[in-house]
């Protein structure tokens, strides 16, 4: 097999170096989405947990439970959340609080297993290579059109 040319491997570096910054982007987004709606329904449980939760705080959950499995896909524990069916009674608060649970630990298994992406060499090494972390899409969004 032959050997990479040094461009060539730059050209590879640079390319897997935006595409953990775009996993590091979207955790971002994610992570606010979830604690922000976990503090909410966790509140809401501790009032009445046997209540069911909205249709708006469901389409949110859904929604969100869909984000992170599409970015974590390899995550066997991930995999076995599905999301809420809207089919008569919505689930209560207590159970709905269960599954953002489950999604915060899947995101604390992602933060653990791709720490490198957290610090301050990861940063270091954009910069070596001219990045702009603002130029580097979430996985959420549509890539931009060249041209």
């Amino acid at each position: 097999m032959p050997k990479k040319k040094k461009g060539e491997e730059e050209e590879a570096q640079i390319k897997a170096l935006k595409n953990q910054l775009m996993y590091k982007n979207s955790y971002g987004l994610v992570t606010s989405e979830l604690d922000g709606i976990y503090d909410e329904i966790d509140k809401l449980c501790k009032k009445a947990p046997n209540e069911p939760v909205t249709t708006l705080q469901l389409g949110i959950v859904n929604r969100l439970i869909e984000k992170i499995k599409r970015l974590f896909d390899n995550d066997k524990i991930l995999k076995e959340i599905s999301t809420f069916i809207a089919a008569g009674d919505n689930p209560e608060y207590r159970d709905v609080l269960t599954v953002l649970r489950q999604l915060k630990q899947a995101l604390n298994r992602f933060h653990q297993k791709y720490s490198y992406i957290f610090n301050i060499n990861f940063r270091d090494e954009l910069g070596e290579y001219g990045i702009d972390p603002s130029d580097v899409l979430d996985i959420f969004e549509p890539e931009k059109e060249e041209g």
